[in-house]
């Protein structure tokens, strides 16, 4: 079993109660700029990270917080990663293009 090895965290994505409210406090306040927008998110650069908004359901108790973590991943190494992960019980889900998981406590964890 090969360890696994993460390069870093790529972007976070966050829960948000108003997503263009919150982009443009992103982009005003702390400088960050647009990278990728659609009707579901929006993401942008947060210095050399990225940060990707989402909006939370208007009837959702969710108003605020963490949607999940993308962990950068070496392209070479990704399968061996996902193989390693199989190992260890941990199962993987399709998120678009990216593949995910979760952490003992709920928390999702993409493979960028």
């Amino acid at each position: 079993m090969e360890p696994l090895t993460i390069e870093g965290i790529q972007h976070i994505g966050l829960y948000c109660r108003d997503i263009k409210r919150t982009s443009q406090w992103y982009q005003e306040i702390l400088g960050c700029t647009v990278v990728e927008e659609d009707p579901f998110h929006v993401t942008l650069t947060l210095g050399r990270q990225q940060i990707a908004l989402f909006e939370a359901a208007v009837d959702s108790l969710i108003q605020g917080g963490l949607h999940h973590i993308g962990l950068q991943v070496a392209t070479g190494k990704r399968s061996s990663f996902e193989r390693t992960l199989d190992l260890y019980g941990v199962r993987l889900h399709d998120f678009g293009p990216h593949k995910g998981f979760q952490d003992p406590d709920g928390h999702w964890l993409h493979l960028i």
